[in-house]
């Protein structure tokens, strides 16, 4: 992403050792880092509403070559960057190499490889009280580009509903209402796929939707289903029946009391064969049907 060249160019050789060094480091301390890949949850949870919502492609990079290193998110000509820390004591600092000089030189050399582009330099941090702090403190020249977010380092699981991830796992779950505890298994394994996937050549959203769905996960939204018009006809004939399958799963509701999906993809054998026998039986009220849906 980043070429000993670019770097030499935009601020020199002693630049290029510095972050050859601190890359070698980050990778090291990352295997570890649980910090790091929760964050990142946060992250592609808002890859996927903008993907499902506006058709937007963001693009995640992990332990760049860079000053600002730790996740980057990048879409078109805007750039994120994101240094994630779990710890208690951390200050800006004035002098090189300093939280303050990583983050004007990530601006710079953005700026010196792609003239339009737009960058976003943030410190992720779990301390509350750290938070305030460097909140309080960002240096005048960093304002315009800066932020400091505080996120807690809690338990994968409690994720499940954290505001900003919890409508991320909604728009990548198979139904539009998934009860909490098909949340968490979602997250669960969202959260291993990323661990597995992430790297610093980067996945786009598309990447790693298309990662997530490959191996039919009952939780995992799919591509959208067409319904035939022989077995459309029959159960829109149901009164008070309504589907779905938008998510590439058959979701129902009747009436206003009840609601389920089929635990298999309609692309599957198992929804071949439930087609048959709802035509086979020719249902004509929910009663009839229901039997089908358990």
């Amino acid at each position: 992403m980043y070429s000993d060249e670019q770097i030499i160019k935009c601020h020199g050789q002693e630049s290029l050792e510095h972050l050859n060094h601190k890359n070698i480091g980050g990778r090291n301390s990352s295997r570890g880092n649980r910090y790091e890949d929760k964050f990142a949850l946060r992250e592609l949870a808002a890859a996927a509403v903008r993907y499902y919502q506006n058709g937007e492609v963001r693009k995640l990079f992990t332990q760049v070559r860079t000053y600002v290193d730790d996740l980057i998110v990048t879409e078109e000509n805007f750039w994120i960057h994101y240094q994630i820390k779990d710890v208690i004591k951390l200050a800006w600092g004035k002098e090189k190499k300093s939280l303050k000089d990583n983050f004007q030189k990530q601006v710079e050399i953005n700026k010196f490889i792609n003239n339009a582009a737009i960058t976003q330099t943030n410190i992720v941090v779990s301390s509350k009280s750290l938070h305030k702090s460097l909140k309080c403190n960002i240096p005048p020249s960093l304002k315009r580009n800066s932020d400091v977010i505080w996120f807690p380092n809690l338990n994968v699981e409690h994720y499940s509903d954290f505001p900003s991830i919890k409508i991320g796992l909604d728009v990548l779950s198979s139904t539009k209402k998934p009860m909490p505890a098909d949340r968490i298994h979602l997250l669960m394994y969202v959260f291993g796929c990323w661990c597995n996937c992430k790297s610093d050549e980067g996945i786009s959203i598309i990447e790693f939707i298309n990662i997530l769905s490959q191996h039919k996960n009952c939780y995992v939204r799919l591509a959208p289903y067409v319904v035939d018009d022989e077995l459309k006809n029959a159960l829109v004939s149901i009164p008070g029946f309504n589907f779905n399958t938008e998510r590439g799963y058959f979701n129902w509701s009747f009436s206003v009391t009840d609601e389920g999906h089929l635990q298999y993809p309609c692309e599957s054998q198992k929804f071949v064969e439930f087609r048959e026998r709802v035509m086979n039986a020719n249902p004509k009220d929910f009663d009839s049907l229901e039997v089908f849906l358990l």
